[in-house]
């Protein structure tokens, strides 16, 4: 019998039907102890057997049903729809031997990064339909800025070893620039809590101590910043505990008992519970936010007098204190983004490693001759391949179905860039064959040629066709994380020329040219936003106006920021009321609106915002600040904005713009549309028009380097901007076309209105921008427990390649439940045939409900 990883059960099974060893077991337990006793003899076995020569192991064992890879692992098995990422793993790997260490490590990130996205294919969908997919930390549901992430997890436990303190005392963050959201969200005014010396902490314990004399607490959490101590003392992270944490502890605990003893009715524990010490560090590059555990010692306040109800306080504020700084760090932005975590990971450890760490599989090839020949003498010959024509022809076939219409040419768009790059004077080939990596290039064309047949033979598939356009991109993102041909300026000047190029540009000859920046993400855009806006008015507080449902993480962490005073536009009211504002008591400094919304809990209609109205009735109120800020959610509109034309149209606006006395901002998340609904990447795109001069302060704050954008994140998002940018547009264009065609199928009676008592209400959509259904069924909870379980059913019976990832804008349609109140359909690039099946859907269970008034559930 062939060993195999299944052997133990086997041996287990035959030994169970063995009359002679049924009768020998006369009890459950003594059942179970011979199953045991086998068991360990099996592993006894299979110990043995993994020391057997390793030419034995390669001829007999195989892990994809294609017989194309290996491993020195017996029990190692690949999942068909892992193939094509353990198919490059092995490859990059191969490739690893003999380049020098830049390249090694470019290799092993690109091997890491592989179909790893920031909102994963959930692993029931990629089983059931087939998508290709990586096993690295694939959990369902994840969405990687706003959730737990155990990337992250992995990433930040190897550096907490590695600086010898524990994993709760640190976290990785992109920029240090995260300062300004504590004085943002917890400001104590009077307070100097940068501190530099033993004495100047001494003095800030006596402050608050006499404060608390009178009753006077802090505002808000007290963030003692000892980054200027760490410096000047030259310490070593693992040091603080000793050097300042615990003789810290002893000063506070020594004022404490002496405090307490002359003030025994103050309640010095809402004191303590708000005192937290935070510094900031590099290590390998990173920044890295220092917690350390601070006054956590149950001694320091039994023997000071203090109960144990203050230490119990403080222990459960401190727990929610690093809880409030992960959502903090991960609603503004601040979070390492997929790229920039692996490329923090492979600092410390090698991609072999990490894949040994992480228990998987590590292929070899199982086939291969002792040269790789020559495919195409370089990318030029590549991209005057037959089979490039055909592939790009799949969008003028009769009738194509979206996917087909869109990626195909797209893809050619940006393989004919990658032909064109010419890196200090270096084409692609040369740059690989400098490498001593020219092997891995051939490859790479081998690849690209095998998936555009494999696309044009399954061109009516989606999930199929979706697999090789994958495929090929993940080939393109190798090529730039080796060649890294895009400078500082390629995407800022690619998004510049396609607004202001053009018939009909989006921002005239007549407007200051542009500022382009690339952020971490859209949440980080409109922090850097608000910042500069700080700086432009030089530390006062803002008097800010938000547009009501608004993007809702904008308008939450825009509530969090109590340093500044918040107001809020109704649009609705706005229309009814014959354009009124509501008047804040001080001008206002920052206003931020987007023309097109995102799924609102509240909203049973949507359409397009009048901003140009609003904006308009704020000047003409007198109710903006000298210098004042328009900020822009425009992710879901098109680049080539109408609306966004016609509000810098404006010729009242434009004088604004142009004497200096208005500065507007649009930004938004590229995690969307910018690359085509592949999550490849991460980042976000802001750009500013204002007079250079008057705005000097906010477009410096912008332009901060380290709060740009770099590595993979940023070639890739460049490399679509500028040889991809025409095709962007067509992809929002066509996923809106697909929400309008299959609104417009719905069964009348589903679309919500006051007067209507249906069950299903699907919001009103006046909005031609929008991308998804907005779903609901208000007092009947066991009947949106029943669509949603037969919605999903259908689409998997039919299978029609539904998704049920965390945000929108995938190539795929995607379902998602939003705070357990209703549901967001965002059509994909499906074709015609199979929106007509989900509004048949539809239009099913609003006959059920017609046919059955009395069966749904009433709460």
């Amino acid at each position: 019998m062939p060993i195999t990883s299944n052997t133990a059960p086997t041996l287990l099974s035959m030994a169970f039907s063995c009359p002679l060893i049924r009768g020998a077991v006369n009890t459950i337990q003594e059942f179970h102890s011979f199953g045991k006793n086998l068991l360990n003899q099996a592993k006894k076995v299979m110990s043995a057997v993994k020391r057997w020569p390793t030419q034995y192991i390669s001829n007999h064992h195989r892990l994809d049903e294609n017989l194309l890879l290996k491993s020195k692992s017996w029990f190692a098995k690949i999942r068909s729809n892992h193939r094509e990422w353990h198919l490059n793993q092995a490859l990059y790997s191969e490739h690893m031997e003999g380049v020098d260490e830049e390249t090694r490590k470019q290799l092993e990130l690109v091997m890491l990064h592989g179909y790893s996205k920031a909102a994963p294919v959930a692993d029931l969908s990629a089983n059931h339909f087939g998508f290709q997919t990586s096993p690295f930390l694939h959990r369902d549901y994840e969405y990687h800025r706003s959730t737990s992430s155990l990337l992250l997890d992995r990433v930040n436990a190897t550096y907490a070893k590695e600086l010898r303190i524990k994993e709760r005392e640190m976290a990785l963050i992109h920029s240090p620039r995260i300062k300004e959201l504590f004085v943002r969200e917890m400001p104590n005014s009077g307070l100097e809590t940068t501190i530099d010396s033993t004495e100047k902490f001494e003095a800030l314990i006596d402050q608050l101590l006499e404060d608390a004399k009178s009753n006077k607490f802090p505002e808000n959490k007290v963030l003692i910043d000892f980054t200027a101590l760490l410096k000047q003392m030259h310490l070593a992270p693992s040091q603080i505990r000793k050097e300042i944490v615990k003789p810290w502890e002893k000063i506070l605990a020594r004022k404490i008992k002496t405090f307490v003893k002359a003030n025994p009715s103050v309640h010095i524990e809402q004191l303590i519970s708000e005192i937290h010490l935070i510094g900031f560090t590099k290590y390998h590059g990173e920044n890295i936010l220092l917690i350390p555990e601070f006054l956590l010692d149950p001694h320091l306040y039994t023997s000071n007098n203090c109960s144990k109800f203050v230490f119990d306080l403080y222990l459960q504020r401190h727990s929610y204190f690093l809880r409030e700084l992960d959502s903090l760090i991960s609603r503004h932005g601040y979070r390492l983004g997929t790229i920039q975590a692996k490329q923090a990971w492979l600092k410390i450890k090698s991609g072999r490693e990490i894949l040994t760490e992480l228990n998987f599989p590590q292929a070899r090839l199982a086939t291969k001759g002792d040269t790789i020949p020559r495919l195409c003498w370089d990318f030029e010959t590549f991209m005057e391949q037959p089979i490039i024509k055909k592939f790009s022809d799949l969008a003028n076939s009769d009738n194509p179905p979206p996917y087909l219409s869109v990626l195909s040419q797209a893809t050619i768009d940006l393989l004919r860039g990658l032909s064109e790059i010419k890196k200090n004077g270096q084409t692609v080939d040369e740059i690989f064959e400098k490498k001593k990596i020219s092997p891995l290039l051939q490859v790479s064309y081998f690849r690209m040629q095998n998936a555009m047949n494999e696309a044009i033979f399954r061109k009516d598939d989606f999930v199929g066709f979706m697999n090789q356009i994958e495929l090929i991109h993940q080939e393109i993102q190798m090529i730039l994380a080796v060649v890294n041909p895009h400078d500082e300026d390629t995407l800022s000047d690619s998004v510049r020329e396609k607004l202001t190029s053009g018939p009909s540009p989006v921002i005239s000859a007549t407007l200051p040219q542009p500022s382009v920046y690339a952020k971490n993400s859209a949440m980080h855009c409109l922090s850097n936003i608000v910042g500069g806006v700080e700086a432009q008015k030089n530390g006062d507080s803002l008097t800010i106006m938000v547009l009501e449902d608004c993007y809702y993480e904008e308008t939450w962490t825009l509530g969090e920021a109590k340093r500044h005073d918040l107001h809020k536009l109704n649009g609705d009211v706005f229309n009814t009321n014959g354009g009124s504002i509501p008047i804040p008591a001080k001008p206002v400094d920052l206003f931020i609106a987007e023309f097109h919304h995102n799924i609102s809990i509240t909203k049973k209609s949507y359409k397009s915002e009048n901003l140009i109205g609003q904006i308009k009735a704020m000047l003409n109120q007198g109710i903006v600040a000298d210098k004042f800020t328009v900020a822009l959610d425009t992710t879901i509109d098109l680049e080539q904005s109408d609306q966004l034309r016609a509000l810098l149209a404006d010729p009242e606006i434009q004088k604004l713009i142009n004497d200096g006395k208005m500065n507007v901002v649009f930004f938004r998340s590229a995690q969307k549309f910018d690359m085509m609904g592949m999550d490849n990447y991460y980042g976000g795109i802001a750009a500013s028009i204002n007079d250079g001069h008057s705005f000097a302060l906010f477009n410096e704050s912008m332009g901060t380097p380290e709060d740009q954008l770099s590595g993979l994140s940023y070639q890739g998002l460049a490399h679509l901007q500028k040889y991809g940018g025409r095709h962007l547009d067509s992809y929002r264009q066509t996923i809106m076309n697909n929400t309008r065609l299959l609104y417009n199928s719905l069964p009348k009676e589903a679309i919500y209105s006051e007067s209507s008592a249906n069950p299903m209400q699907i919001s009103e959509i006046q909005d031609d921008r929008s991308v998804f259904l907005d779903i609901k069924f208000p007092n009947h909870p066991k009947t949106a427990g029943a669509f949603r379980h037969s919605f999903l059913n259908f689409a998997y019976n039919k299978n029609l390649p539904l998704t049920s990832r965390s945000s929108f804008g995938f190539t795929t349609t995607n379902f998602t439940i939003i705070q357990q109140e209703k549901f967001r359909l965002n059509p994909g690039l499906d074709g015609k045939e199979t929106i007509d099946q989900y509004a048949s859907f539809f239009r099913a269970v609003q006959e059920c409900i017609d046919t059955h008034p009395t069966a749904t559930d009433a709460q």
